[in-house]
């Protein structure tokens, strides 16, 4: 750390990698600055990594010293979860979706971005989601610049009415997606269905 200022700069990185000093006169110092690369993974959260940093005199080998320190990897983690409270509606029927959020990472997830996209046999029902979505354009439902603290959880819930016309047997999905920051990345939320609806008959009666 040639200038003392703790931050590694342009200049010290084109110097490369220090492995020998110059002389250390009386009462003086030299500063260094470690780096660490660890591996982008969710795996990583929690775990703790140790730095040794060695210093040996060529002159005096019994001149030697050692720094050890330690760091936790700290990362955020959104994991989305969607559900409707009926599986075998009829058409016609109105049901209830819920998005289960959480955060399993031991920092907050900012920037929370959720986008769901309905399947074209249903209507968003107006008002009914809370949270209210911040925009719906036809299909689209998006919430953002939401937030969940460490180890967090939240949901979202909204009603959509199935069209009378939808033919019995109809498998109905939506499309779910999200993405958050976590420190300097934009990451994509992970995402799973835990149940859909399929269509038992026709909300269509006729009278001859």
């Amino acid at each position: 750390d040639a200038n003392g200022d703790q931050i590694l700069n342009a200049a010290e990185l084109a110097a490369g990698p220090v492995t020998r000093t110059p002389e250390i006169l009386e009462d003086r110092s030299l500063n260094f600055l470690l780096r660490l690369s660890l591996p982008d993974s969710a795996t990583m959260i929690g775990k703790t990594d140790a730095y040794t940093l060695t210093a040996t005199s060529e002159y005096n080998p019994d001149k030697s010293t050692s720094l050890t320190r330690s760091t936790t990897v700290q990362a955020a983690l959104l994991v989305l979860q969607e559900s409707v409270n009926s599986t075998i509606p009829r058409a016609g029927d109105r049901v209830m979706f819920t998005i289960a959020c959480s955060n399993p990472g031991n920092i907050q997830a900012t920037g929370v971005r959720l986008n769901e996209v309905l399947d074209p046999r249903l209507r968003y029902v107006t008002g009914s989601a809370s949270p209210a979505p911040d925009t719906v354009a036809g299909q689209m439902l998006v919430w953002s610049n939401m937030s969940i603290p460490a180890w967090g959880n939240g949901s979202i819930m909204f009603q959509v009415d199935i069209l009378n016309n939808v033919p019995a047997g109809t498998e109905i999905h939506n499309a779910l997606a999200g993405q958050y920051i976590d420190g300097p990345n934009i990451r994509k939320a992970t995402e799973t269905e835990k149940n859909f609806m399929t269509v038992q008959g026709s909300g269509y009666t006729t009278v001859d």
